[in-house]
């Protein structure tokens, strides 16, 4: 059973923060390539949804969510399975304070010692 891939507003602005940076940085071509990279890695979850991380390993209040990491960013998101869609949520880069976003962006209270 095939999923449908949906992304966030919050998300979708995330993507597009990372490839300014990445063109600013590193130009264009780079940028590019280094976007199609996570995309293609996003599209593997229409076949594999839980190939994440569940997020409720890092805090109870996480529980719905998943998350993948790699080298250099992490992707929180859910499962919807009434609607049989994988849901974006939000692209962090592993250099920012990931617990201090994801307190802001669901609202919660994470401690650093959950980590």
């Amino acid at each position: 059973m095939s999923y449908k891939l949906a992304i966030t507003n919050d998300a979708a602005s995330d993507l597009h923060s990372i490839q300014e940076y990445l063109t600013e940085y590193f130009g264009q071509k780079t940028a590019e390539k280094s976007i199609s990279k996570m995309i293609a890695q996003l599209q593997k979850l229409e076949a594999y949804p839980k190939m994440g991380t569940n997020a409720g390993s890092i805090d109870h209040q996480l529980e719905p969510f998943r998350y993948l990491r790699d080298k250099r960013n992490t992707v929180f998101y859910k499962i919807d399975e009434g609607q049989q869609r994988i849901i974006i949520e939000r692209i962090f880069d592993n250099r920012e304070n990931i617990i201090r976003e994801l307190n802001d962006y669901f609202d919660i209270n994470i401690s650093f010692d959950d980590m």
